[in-house]
């Protein structure tokens, strides 16, 4: 027998190593050609190369095997000599070691509607970047399917994401252009693009809003607002299917604030107007009320003057009533004075009262002529 590293029938044959004292790297048996034929996850000459993931777990147990390669370890050696290992994954995997699986799987891979890529993300069919942070123009004219794994179906269909009148989000719902969205910071191919897809609504923009013959923009423009079913709701002042239609007196004013609603006029523009007011635009306070409150007015003066009349009557009649009753009293004083003294004289001050007393008739007199 040969001594320990030496092969063949006249031991002349030295194993790979054996010089260094490290034959086969320790990692392998050497053949009677002096060759090294390396245990499981080793490669190279002196077996002193270890397969990607280890080697006791070579290209991470999804190395392909089909195309004759052990473990899918694969040796290469260069012109100028140099040995490298490397790993051919099985479908499905990818990283040099095989250890990252595709999404959706290795027997999904992408959903079958994407690429996978080396770090095991996919790119949906046709080439559209999954990241939400990088979308570009070419995603919104993309496929029809979206999601980490290409498997969620953009609303509409793959066929026709949104209705070929919107774009599809990176969770598959659809943008169809609606009122209100921030365009402002797109770039200027997107803005354009996004610009042309309002008027659409639906899970999958197949329903168009409602738009006019006037100006061929949903709900007429700025003049209402398409709700999710297609139908306009129109601002104040504005009415028709398509919101086309101005109310007389305008959309600021319409019917002069002045309808019989109180709000706005009716569907084909014209105003039914309050009670008080007439014209197309209830813009005109209506004849009868100028007569009637001129009638009135007439009339209060009218009763205020024969009221006036009357006042003054009852004041001269209550003046006239106090007359009499005075000189009632005083006739009663006097004839008391005559009847307790029928021998005197009347005193001067007798006679002061009679005075006032002549008076009082021609007063009277005075007042029955008016009267």
């Amino acid at each position: 027998d040969c001594v320990f590293g030496y092969r063949g029938n006249d031991c002349s044959i030295a194993c790979v190593g054996v010089e260094s004292n490290n034959i086969c790297s320790n990692n392998g048996v050497c053949e009677e050609d002096g060759s090294c034929n390396c245990t499981a996850g080793y490669r190279g000459v002196n077996c002193q190369l270890e397969c990607p993931g280890g080697h006791l777990n070579p290209c991470s147990g999804h190395g392909d095997e089909s195309g004759g390669v052990q473990e899918g370890c694969l040796l290469s050696t260069s012109s100028g000599g140099v040995e490298t290992v490397s790993c051919i994954c099985k479908a499905g995997y990818r990283a040099a070691d095989c250890s990252i699986e595709c999404a959706g799987g290795a027997d999904n891979i992408c959903s079958g509607h994407g690429t996978c890529l080396a770090d095991g993300s996919c790119v949906c069919d046709p080439l559209v970047v999954t990241s939400e942070s990088t979308r570009t123009i070419d995603e919104y004219n993309g496929s029809g399917w979206r999601g980490s794994n290409c498997s969620i179906e953009c609303g509409g269909g793959a066929e026709s994401p949104c209705s070929g009148r919107g774009t599809c989000s990176y969770n598959g719902t659809c943008s169809c252009g609606e009122d209100g969205a921030d365009l402002d910071t797109l770039p200027q191919s997107v803005f354009t693009y996004l610009i042309q897809l309002r008027g659409f609504r639906g899970d999958g923009c197949e329903i168009e809003c409602k738009k006019s013959d006037v100006r061929g923009e949903p709900c007429n423009g700025d003049a209402g607002v398409c709700d999710a079913f297609g139908n306009c709701t129109c601002n104040r002042g504005r009415k028709g299917e398509a919101c086309e239609i101005e109310c007389n007196g305008g959309e600021d004013s319409p019917c002069t604030n002045r309808a019989e609603n109180g709000v706005d006029c009716n569907e084909d523009g014209t105003c039914t107007c309050q009670i008080y007011y007439e014209g197309d635009a209830c813009e005109n306070v209506a004849p009868w009320l100028i007569a009637a409150v001129l009638g009135s007015f007439f009339t209060l003066l009218t009763v205020s003057v024969l009221v006036g009349r009357r006042i003054q009557e009852i004041r001269r009649k209550k003046r006239r009533r106090m007359r009499r009753a005075r000189r009632k009293d005083m006739d009663g004083a006097a004839a008391d004075v005559e009847r307790l003294f029928p021998e005197r004289r009347l005193p001067r001050t007798h006679q002061a009262i009679h005075v006032p007393r002549r008076k009082a008739n021609a007063q009277d007199d005075k007042d029955k002529k008016k009267d």
